[in-house]
């Protein structure tokens, strides 16, 4: 340690004190090391600055993360409009042949009347699923940034390109010749 003292007598007597003089003292002192806290500041500082750091990564995947589920829920509901209405085509129809044939006798009121449920229900799923895909969409822009109105179409249609013409017996014997599994079998 480095002290100080600072007195207004250099040396006091034992007159001074006793008599009308008196002494005052100040004593200072200040570590010359101060034990490694200067070191410990600086590991704090970065451990929290490494915090801050993988916080700010996690926040990234995480978004990330929601950005491709939003995505791929976008993909889903078009997916779900697209089958519904197809599903809608196809119920009209039937209920235009059912309502031919009621008037022909070829069917029943109740047959007309069920093939108008049916395709009542397939309209209200049609409705549905346009709602579900607008809701997706504002979400997917949510996440990207845009405004929550901007159409967006996902487009996650997988081409695959066949290799070649193949006949079946053809690709059997390759499927044969490449999997260990069905070699095995075919020695027992």
């Amino acid at each position: 340690q480095n002290t100080g003292v600072y007195t207004t007598q250099n040396s006091p007597s034992l007159s001074s004190l006793v008599g009308e003089q008196y002494g005052v003292g100040l004593s200072l002192t200040q570590p010359l090391y101060a034990g490694g806290g200067l070191v410990a500041g600086i590991d704090f500082y970065k451990s929290g600055e490494e915090i801050a750091r993988q916080g700010y990564f996690m926040e990234k995947l995480l978004i990330a993360g929601n950005i491709i589920t939003a995505y791929f829920g976008l993909a889903q509901s078009e997916e779900l409009l697209d089958a519904a209405i197809q599903n809608k085509q196809l119920l009209k129809a039937y209920y235009d042949v059912t309502v031919q044939y009621e008037k022909i006798g070829r069917s029943r009121e109740m047959d007309k009347l069920q093939a108008q449920v049916n395709h009542s229900v397939a309209i209200t799923d049609v409705m549905n699923n346009t709602v579900l895909v607008t809701t997706a969409n504002s979400n997917l822009n949510k996440y990207l940034g845009l405004p929550s109105s901007q159409p967006i179409k996902a487009d996650y249609k997988v081409v695959i390109s066949p290799i070649g013409d193949l006949s079946s017996d053809q690709a059997f014997d390759t499927a044969i010749k490449n999997n260990p599994t069905l070699k095995q079998q075919e020695i027992t």
